[in-house]
């Protein structure tokens, strides 16, 4: 079966429009992916962390001078946390 010529005849016109979906497509292809990716992934590694404490400064001085390291356990709920408290130790939410 034979297609009419006005069907297969290449013009500006589709050469324009075959190029703005080769160029766009992909590029809001990338965009969306990425904004799924932030929806469906929890927050690792926790976003708020005590500060490590300073050289020269001693446990025994304020609260505000200490800190625990920087890492995080998954808690069995699925949840991620830092470490807290004067010890600091790990506390899931479920604790």
């Amino acid at each position: 079966m034979a297609l009419p010529k006005s069907f297969t005849k290449v013009t500006t016109f589709s050469k324009t429009l075959a190029m703005i979906l080769f160029i766009s497509l992909p590029i809001l292809s990338f965009y969306l992916g990425m904004i799924y990716q932030n929806m469906i992934t929890p927050a690792y590694p926790p976003t708020h962390y005590e500060p490590i404490q300073t050289a020269g400064s001693s446990p025994t001085q304020n609260n505000s001078e200490t800190g625990c390291a920087a890492d995080a356990k998954e808690c069995p709920d699925g949840s991620w946390v830092g470490r807290t408290g004067l010890q600091c130790e790990f506390v899931c939410p479920s604790q």
